[in-house]
């Protein structure tokens, strides 16, 4: 079942991987062509500031999601550092299933915003969409890392039942601060 679990999470990743760089690369050409154009003097373009700024909102929670099925979102890790595998892996299972309850709570939160701010019918200034279009983001990968959570639980339940917790060493320490 770990597998399977592992697999779909793979997919979802990987389309995050490349919904992401999508995004990225139009954060960044998109300021570069309005300049371009300023400096040519065609102006450039009315909306550009909105959807870069959407987009930012977007490769934030899309990045937050994607770090945690890396295992590279935000922890409190000065506990875990110091203990054996096996004990590791149930302390993660703990703050995991934390985690879980937190992101769903907030996902469901965040939901009832999107549904108020439909029912307000609010649209953006330039763009003339829908504010709740740009903002459906923040339940939908509030979603997701509450699933990754779930993954994460039970991959580390697994290594504690097989015995196999070599994933817990982690990629590498790129990042880390000590």
């Amino acid at each position: 079942m770990v597998k399977k679990l592992q697999a779909v999470d793979r997919v979802v990743a990987a389309i995050e991987k490349l919904v992401l760089l999508v995004m990225v690369a139009a954060i960044v050409l998109l300021p570069l062509a309005q300049i371009i154009l300023r400096v040519v003097g065609h102006g450039g373009f009315p909306w550009g500031h909105e959807v870069v700024r959407t987009l930012m909102l977007w490769i934030a929670f899309v990045g937050a999601s994607l770090a945690t099925a890396e295992r590279r979102h935000i922890t409190i890790d000065l506990i875990d550092r110091s203990l054996a595998p096996k004990a590791k892996a149930g302390f993660n299972i703990v703050v995991q299933t934390i985690g879980l309850l937190l992101t769903g709570y907030l996902a469901w939160v965040a939901k009832a915003y999107i549904e108020m701010q439909r029912e307000f019918g609010d649209t953006s200034a330039i763009l003339q969409i829908p504010v709740w279009m740009a903002q459906v983001i923040i339940p939908i990968s509030l979603v997701v890392i509450a699933w990754r959570m779930f993954v994460l639980s039970a991959e580390d339940a697994h290594g504690i039942v097989t015995g196999e917790l070599d994933y817990l060493a982690g990629p590498d320490t790129e990042g880390r601060l000590y």
